[in-house]
C-alpha cells in the first residue's frame, strides 16, 4: 500500500490525461450498450484508485461504492467526491480480500462488480468473489497475467451471472456459476 500511497497523486494526473478519459469514454459505453450500466444500479468499484471510474460511474447509477485500501487513493478520492458534492458515492478504504461478503451483507448486493487494473483481484479465488458478489454483471479489465492462463496486459475480461433456473420440483435450486460472455481486446 505504501507504493500506492506515494504514487496516489502522479497516478491522478495520469488518470485525468486525455487519452485515458477517452478510453474510459469507450468502456463505460461499452458497459452501457450491454445493460451492465443502469440508472437504478448499485455499483461496487474494487480498486477505486482516486476515482478514475468511480466517478463517471456516479454519474449514471443509482449508488457507487468505492473500494480503495491505499490511504493517498483514497484521500484524493475522497476530496474529489466534496468537490464535487456527490451523494451517491461511498469509500470503503479495504481491501477486497478484507471484505466478508456474507457477514457484510455484500453477497449479491451490487448489480456490477468492477475492477479495473486492480492489484486486488488477482486470481480466479478474487474473481469468483466478485461473481457472489454479483446479482448481475461483473467486469474485469486487467492483464490477465499466469493467474488467468495469459501474459498480455491489453485484454478485457466481461463476466456475467447465469439466471438460476427455477428448481424443479422436489429439487434445490442449483448454484449459479460464472460464465464469461466476452473477451476483447481493449483499446489501451
Amino acid at each position: 500500500l505504501a507504493y500506492w500511497d506515494r504514487r496516489a497523486e502522479g497516478y491522478d494526473r495520469q488518470s485525468r490525461s486525455p487519452d485515458s478519459r477517452a478510453w474510459r469514454g469507450e468502456l463505460l459505453r461499452w458497459l452501457a450498450a450491454r445493460g451492465a450500466l443502469q440508472p437504478g444500479f448499485r455499483v461496487l468499484d474494487i480498486g477505486a484508485g482516486p476515482g478514475s471510474f468511480a466517478l463517471p460511474l456516479a454519474a449514471r447509477v443509482r449508488r457507487v461504492t468505492a473500494l480503495e485500501p491505499a490511504a493517498g487513493m483514497a484521500e484524493i478520492l475522497r476530496r474529489r467526491i466534496r468537490q464535487r458534492a456527490l451523494r451517491n458515492l461511498d469509500v470503503d478504504q479495504r481491501a477486497w480480500g478484507q471484505v466478508r461478503l456474507e457477514r457484510e451483507g455484500w453477497a449479491g448486493a451490487f448489480d456490477l462488480v468492477f475492477a479495473s487494473m486492480s492489484p486486488g483481484v488477482d486470481g480466479p479465488r478474487a474473481l469468483e468473489r466478485m461473481n457472489r458478489a454479483s446479482r448481475g454483471f461483473c467486469f474485469l479489465g486487467r492483464g490477465l497475467g499466469r493467474h488467468f492462463g495469459g501474459s498480455s496486459h491489453r485484454f478485457v475480461l466481461s463476466v456475467r451471472r447465469q439466471r438460476p433456473q427455477p428448481p424443479e420440483r422436489g429439487h434445490q435450486r442449483s448454484e449459479r456459476k460464472l460464465r464469461c460472455r466476452h473477451v476483447i481486446r481493449s483499446p489501451v
